[in-house]
């Protein structure tokens, strides 16, 4: 079973193009039902029943897994047979039976022009780290993608003569703003973050690897905190902000 789910994240890695963050998320996940299939005797894909799935999230659920851990497992149990159905591992779709629980969206309340303006001008240009940091901000701000999509940014995704980024295959306008911070973060600043390994993204972290969600909200909690602002900010409230 653990074979089949190496080849699974292999496929949605090179053939679906999905990022390294998504397909870890898939891997966690699918790592816990083949731990949990393993323990109840089910040792290949094949032995997999939709009763089999069913006690599995039941077993979450008593395990007091929350409902947005639970409803992105079931997702990507659905993507995993799938994949195995497509793959004749599988005669039919097994997961049909596999219902998300209901997740209670929070309220995101938009940042004010103000304190916009006092988080995007927090980062120290002075410094490499801080022109890195401004412009990943301007760039979250001005287009409105998602923080998966920026961390995974190549820079032949960039193009700043016509002024654009090219994220999952469309092209997005970004102001002039983020245009002058991308610019001097290439020009000034990115060779000081690129190390060994691939060369290709336009972001990395301190260390010159992959930049992580949990480490961008990190930076971008300490620089609301510098900025004085009060109310709870995620990266969703920053791209919910747009101009």
């Amino acid at each position: 079973m653990e074979h089949e789910l190496e080849k699974f994240i292999e496929y949605i890695t090179n053939e679906k193009r999905m990022s390294v963050n998504t397909a870890l998320s898939y891997k966690r996940d699918l790592k816990k039902l083949c731990k949990y299939e393993s323990e109840h005797g089910v040792d290949s894909v094949e032995q997999i029943t939709s009763t089999n799935l069913t006690s599995f999230i039941l077993y979450m659920e008593q395990q007091g897994f929350s409902p947005a851990t639970i409803s992105r497992t079931v997702a990507s149990v659905k993507s995993f047979v799938a994949y195995l159905v497509n793959e004749k591992k599988l005669n039919e779709d097994i997961s049909v039976v596999l219902k998300a629980p209901k997740v209670e969206k929070k309220k995101h309340t938009p940042l004010t022009s103000e304190e916009v303006f006092r988080l995007l001008y927090q980062p120290d240009i002075n410094k490499d780290k801080g022109i890195r940091d401004k412009a990943m901000l301007e760039l979250l701000y001005c287009t409105g993608i998602r923080v998966t999509q920026l961390i995974s940014l190549k820079v032949e995704d960039i193009n700043l003569k016509l002024g654009y980024v090219k994220c999952d295959q469309q092209n997005i306008q970004i102001g002039r703003e983020a245009q002058m911070a991308l610019a001097k973060y290439i020009t000034e600043a990115r060779s000081s973050f690129v190390k060994n390994g691939d060369k290709s993204l336009l972001f990395y972290n301190c260390s010159g690897s992959e930049m992580s969600r949990q480490g961008f909200w990190k930076m971008l909690k300490g620089y609301a905190k510098q900025a004085g602002i009060e109310s709870e900010i995620t990266p969703y409230t920053v791209r919910s902000s747009l101009k």
